[in-house]
């Protein structure tokens, strides 16, 4: 039985698809030049870093860890936050149009002048200022 248990994580760890590592290359490009598109920084952890006026559009931002990130006046059109934490984010005046949030945190963020938010799926928005200026309500915890 121990044998067929090793042979089983054995193929899970040789055959797994998943990938939680962001490209490094796509990385620095971005934190040099403030812009990549198509980039892949899946689980990347970019925590209360300035990226105003970024552009981003087409990448891969699921489950990337951002809170207190500074995107203001970005261009981030069809952009994957899917699982992304963005708590206390700065995405006011952004161009968000086909970016998928399902399953983002975004409580606590600024969206206040975004464009082309679809919020419906999002997982956290407690307390955030959303895109017309209105606040959502607070956090209850």
């Amino acid at each position: 039985m121990k044998k067929n248990h090793y042979v089983t994580m054995l193929f899970l760890l040789l055959f797994s698809t998943v990938s939680f590592a962001y490209n490094i290359k796509d990385f620095n490009t971005f934190k040099e030049t403030n812009e990549c598109i198509a980039c892949d920084l899946v689980g990347a952890f970019i925590i209360g870093s300035n990226h105003t006026n970024a552009k981003l559009d087409n990448s891969n931002l699921s489950r990337v860890d951002a809170r207190e990130i500074n995107l203001s006046f970005s261009s981030l059109k069809n952009v994957n936050f899917t699982g992304a934490n963005l708590g206390f984010a700065h995405l006011n005046h952004a161009d968000l149009t086909g970016s998928d949030f399902t399953g983002a945190i975004l409580a606590y963020a600024n969206l206040e002048g975004a464009i082309g938010a679809d919020l419906s799926k999002v997982a956290n928005i407690c307390g955030a200022t959303l895109p017309d200026g209105k606040k959502a309500n607070p956090c209850i915890y």
